[in-house]
């Protein structure tokens, strides 16, 4: 249910009512405060994970590691142990930034972005970058409809085999360059992934020593000056 069948309910229903305005009220809030999660693999060294790039913001309001609450120590680490963890970031309002959210975050094996929720990210400039001991990432259903740059996406994520971006919108992107340059790629799906508004490539695929696949077919490359 989404706002414009509350407001046909209101019409219907008793519309001078007030007790109706006060459920009606409490809908909105309800769906408008649909929680964002990003669920991470990290394995961290000594027994702790830095999960969070210094100049990032905004911070998540609740993390949790291994099912437990803990909050981000002066260094923005976690108590991880010496086990593989899962670590879940999650925020109770939206933002529309994913500018170096794991810059250089070593700890990090993998991220699921399947259950991020909010649909208006426009910023995804080295959001990976350099992440090198990141091997899988899941993007489920992200929405990137409003995404403008993947500029250095990947860079340097030597780790990182194969990216499934097939059932991404990218019809917005104007910048992937470096995206994946100097990561160890052998496989990137871009089937079905429209570019109309696609600017620049420039190194997006240098130094990818490792890559032996890759479907470009449905790439407009028209408008790209480097």
């Amino acid at each position: 249910m989404n706002i414009t069948h509350i407001s046909i309910i209101k019409k219907i229903i008793m519309p001078h009512t007030s007790i109706i305005n006060i459920i009606i009220l409490l809908l909105v809030i309800i769906i408008s405060n649909e929680e964002n999660k990003i669920t991470l693999k990290v394995k961290g060294t000594g027994g702790k994970a830095q999960i969070w790039w210094t100049y990032f913001y905004p911070q998540p309001d609740s993390i949790l590691v291994g099912g437990e609450s803990q909050s981000l120590d002066g260094e923005n680490k976690v108590d991880v142990g010496t086990e593989e963890t899962t670590v879940e970031l999650i925020w109770s309002y939206n933002f529309d930034s994913f500018y170096g959210i794991f810059y250089s975050l070593e700890s990090i094996i993998s991220i699921d972005l399947s259950e991020f929720s909010f649909s208006g990210i426009k910023n995804m400039l080295s959001a990976f970058d350099n992440c090198t001991n990141l091997k899988s990432i899941n993007f489920g259903n992200f929405d990137t409809s409003s995404v403008t740059t993947m500029y250095g996406l990947f860079y340097n994520d030597i780790n990182l085999l194969e990216v499934d971006l097939s059932n991404l919108n990218l019809e917005k992107v104007e910048d992937m360059r470096f995206m994946f340059e100097n990561s160890g790629v052998k496989k990137v799906n871009f089937k079905n992934c429209k570019t109309p508004s696609l600017i620049g490539m420039y190194n997006m695929f240098e130094h990818c020593h490792n890559l032996t696949s890759i479907d470009l077919s449905m790439f407009n490359t028209s408008n790209v000056l480097d």
